[in-house]
């Protein structure tokens, strides 16, 4: 009777600890928005995804649509770019990362068929619907063509402008379900910097970033993996940028870049290497 009634007590102890800690629904949905793997490559969890979003009917503006349409094909073009880098080197990081990244062109969709927008992209790898994406993925698949160690540079490369467009994007939208998947992808992305730039650290290479500021990009590389979340804004805490200048959206190129980062007004961090 005695060790029935200590059962019954410690039940009571962990149903009261669980009622102090129990969570809502909306963060039972978020915490499983991401899948991400050992090695950093970060995946859309879709049907939760699908289940998180609000999907309330809404006309997007000029801005809003030309984001979806732009990281539709940028995120086409990171998987891509991976795939193709997979199949020269058979490295396994890029065939992990490219398959991460299928999900997150999958996660754009998800919002064509939200707002009924028709996806123009072709199917073929390494050809795309917007001009300068295709001039982009050329210029990239020619630099990770000439090394291993080149390629890796080019996919951190990647996941910084993706860190740049999808911050950019957010500023133009406040549509909870568009919000609420590119923040998700900036975190997949996040995780992919810091992946690609440790796989070089581990053979000795240090990457230099050639769009976020020193500080920044160390705050991300330095910082933890993520997990998918349905709420909040950047998980470090600066807010979203406030681009006025030049992005450094040029070539890509594997030398060097200038320029050291800046504080802004009351203290916070320069994002970007001519921006703010």
């Amino acid at each position: 009777m005695k060790r029935i009634v200590y059962i019954v007590a410690l039940m009571v102890v962990a149903l009261g600890a669980c009622s102090d800690n129990e969570m809502t629904g909306a963060e039972l949905k978020s915490a499983s928005l991401l899948a991400v793997d050992i090695d950093g490559s970060t995946s859309v969890e879709l049907n939760e995804l699908k289940a998180a979003l609000v999907g309330e009917e809404t006309e997007l503006s000029d801005e809003e649509m030309a984001g979806l349409l732009w990281m539709r094909e940028e995120e086409k073009l990171a998987g891509d770019l991976y795939q193709t880098f997979n199949d020269l080197y058979d490295w396994r990081i890029f065939g992990n990362i490219s398959r991460s990244e299928s999900t997150h062109v999958a996660a754009v969709l998800t919002l064509f068929d939200l707002f009924g927008i028709e996806d123009e992209s072709p199917e073929e790898v390494g050809v795309f619907a917007n001009a300068d994406i295709q001039k982009l993925f050329d210029e990239l698949k020619a630099s990770g063509e000439v090394s291993l160690v080149e390629a890796l540079k080019v996919g951190a490369y990647v996941e910084e402008l993706d860190i740049l467009d999808l911050e950019e994007r957010l500023e133009e939208t406040n549509n909870a379900d568009i919000q609420l998947v590119y923040e998700n992808l900036l975190r997949g992305s996040r995780n992919h910097l810091r992946a690609f730039t440790r796989v070089l650290a581990q053979n000795n290479v240090y990457y230099q970033p050639l769009i976020l500021s020193d500080d920044y990009f160390n705050e991300i590389v330095e910082g933890e993996m993520e997990r998918g979340s349905q709420n909040g804004n950047c998980a470090l805490g600066y807010g979203y940028a406030n681009r006025n200048g030049n992005n450094n959206r040029a070539q890509y190129n594997s030398g060097d870049c200038e320029g050291d980062p800046q504080n802004g007004v009351g203290g916070q961090q320069k994002r970007y290497r001519g921006g703010n």
